[in-house]
């Protein structure tokens, strides 16, 4: 349940070369919060608001975030938990059920955000790097890496859209 910022790359670090997985780890850890999603748990007056969790990925020092359509599906409210512990009441800008992404908003500025590399630029067997919270924010900050297994693959029953298939947990 989270978006990864990827980054391609190869072990050795250099100076002004590709980064190592632990500066990596370093460089994104700070953009990804934690995703509290409230919804009603119950169909009477009465019903009890009960969080979900999910993970993101900070997109812009102004507070937008990448996260997963299911993560905020049904959200009658949004919580967003910086790598600080800082909390912050977040919109939902917009979501689509097909590729699973979304787009929240949090009143903040200043905020570290993740670079995104280009995805044409990828090759099969790179170096990538998931960061995100599994199983929520218990789990905050975990990294997993893997390698790029495919580019351009597209699923049956997907429509025309284009997938990147790594084995990245």
């Amino acid at each position: 349940d989270r978006p990864e910022a990827s980054s391609g790359t190869s072990e050795a670090p250099a100076e002004g070369g590709p980064l190592s997985t632990p500066d990596i780890a370093d460089k994104v850890k700070p953009s990804v919060v934690g995703i509290l999603n409230y919804s009603n748990a119950g169909t009477s007056v009465h019903a009890i608001l009960t969080p979900s969790e999910g993970s993101g990925i900070i997109m812009s020092e102004d507070g937008f975030i990448l996260t997963n359509a299911h993560v905020v599906s049904g959200a009658v409210g949004l919580k967003v938990v910086m790598s600080d512990g800082t909390e912050h009441e977040a919109r939902l800008i917009g979501a689509d059920d097909l590729t699973d992404i979304a787009v929240i908003k949090v009143e903040a500025t200043g905020l570290p955000f993740a670079e995104f590399g280009n995805s044409d630029q990828l090759r099969v067997g790179e170096k990538v790097v998931a960061i995100g919270n599994p199983r929520g924010l218990s789990l905050a900050g975990s990294v997993t890496q893997g390698i790029v297994s495919a580019v351009d693959r597209t699923l049956s029953g997907g429509g025309d859209i284009s997938y990147i298939q790594t084995d990245a947990a």
